[in-house]
């Protein structure tokens, strides 16, 4: 027992169409052509024709797939589950879009963000690295200001600092060669936040190593104390 499916002619158009062809209605006018499941007998493609596709699964369980795409060894490429969950590489998806690389430490792609104008921005690969284009670097935006990551045209790397969106650049730590450097108009260190006044201004104590260390002091004038080994040693500062 078998089905066999003659070619249709369009009997407006004088138009005869693939061998397999499925068609809501059919009375060889074009009103009814352009819903239609077509298999292109070059290709061996099948062609969904229709002012809306839909693919409905036959459940509403959550775990059950309303999609699922397999090559021809079965392996899945591509499955959306009822419950709104993507797998690409994967039929078990566990988050809205779940991506399977199968390779472990080639450096391949397992998922590239590209736009016309500029080409890829972003890739993330097999190592679990995220890689940024040279020229446009990685922005980490916040209400509150920003860090943006770039190698400067793939020649120096740095990492700027803005203290709020639309601002100047509040400072620069780049690398040249074996040097890194820091371009700031003030740089602070100490225990809380204060205002940097100078281009290193340290509030608190500069310790050298575990029994040498440098502190200021106002009280009784000005001087620096030294502490080496546990004991003091001052040095007064005088107007030259």
């Amino acid at each position: 027992m078998g089905i066999k499916v003659s070619a249709l002619t369009n009997t407006t158009n004088t138009v005869t169409f693939d061998d397999l062809m499925l068609v809501s209605q059919w009375d060889g006018v074009s009103a009814y052509e352009s819903k239609r499941l077509q298999r292109d007998a070059s290709t061996r493609e099948l062609v969904f024709k229709g002012g809306n596709t839909i693919l409905e699964g036959n459940t509403s369980t959550n775990t059950a797939f309303a999609l699922k795409v397999r090559d021809v060894a079965l392996t899945d490429i591509l499955a959306v589950r009822n419950d709104g969950l993507v797998g690409i590489g994967t039929a078990s998806p566990s988050s809205k879009l779940h991506i399977l690389q199968n390779t472990v430490g080639t450096g391949a792609k397992g998922l590239s963000v590209n736009f016309n104008t500029i080409g890829e921005v972003l890739h993330i690969d097999d190592n679990g690295s995220f890689v940024y284009n040279a020229n446009i670097g990685a922005t980490f935006k916040g209400s509150n200001g920003l860090i943006n990551l770039i190698s400067n045209g793939g020649v120096n790397p740095e990492l700027t600092f803005k203290y709020a969106n639309g601002a100047s650049t509040s400072a620069r730590l780049y690398g040249a060669g074996a040097s890194i450097f820091l371009e700031t108009p003030a740089f602070g260190v100490g225990a809380s936040n204060f205002t940097a006044s100078e281009i290193f201004h340290v509030n608190g104590k500069i310790r050298l190593d575990n029994s040498t260390s440098i502190s200021s002091s106002g009280s009784s004038g000005t001087f620096l104390v030294i502490n080496v080994g546990g004991t003091d040693y001052k040095i007064d500062l005088h107007t030259v």
